[in-house]
Formats: structure tokens, sequence, C-alpha cells
């Protein structure tokens, strides 16, 4: 589901989990190596896990899914 505001611009998205991953779920490995990187948009499920191993990070979340982008994933992830 998403919303946009023609007053303020105002903009939200909402994901709904449909369960597991399945049989034909995949890894998928992202490199950063542009500042246009950062901006990519992707789906985070209520599942995933990221890795970061030149820092070595690895986290995972619950309860959560999310349309977003790369520079917004790791700012939930920082605070």
């Amino acid at each position: 589901m998403a919303f946009s505001c023609d007053f303020c611009g105002a903009k939200t998205a909402e994901v709904k989990p449909c369960g597991n991953v399945s049989p034909g779920g995949k890894k998928i490995t992202l490199q950063i190596k542009s500042s246009e990187d950062i901006k990519r948009f992707l789906f985070r499920s209520e599942t995933c896990k990221v890795l970061i191993p030149e820092l070595g990070f690895e986290s995972g979340f619950s309860n959560d899914s999310k349309y977003t982008t790369v520079e917004g994933l790791l700012e939930m992830i920082g605070s």
C-alpha cells in the first residue's frame, strides 16, 4: 500500500508480509561502488539478514517488512 499527499508531498509505503522465503528465494549481494548505488531501492523482508563483511557487521530483522533505499536501510541499522 502506498500514500502520497498532494498538499505537502509526504509519502509512505507499507508492505504486508506473506510468509517464509519460498524455495525459489535467493541471496542477493549488492556492492556499493558509487553514490548512486546507495540510492537503490530494495525490499527488506521480515526475515532478511544484512551482512557487511568489511566491517564485521551482521544483523537480522524481525516483524517488519519495508520498501526502502540502501541508505534508508543503513539509517535503520544505525538507530
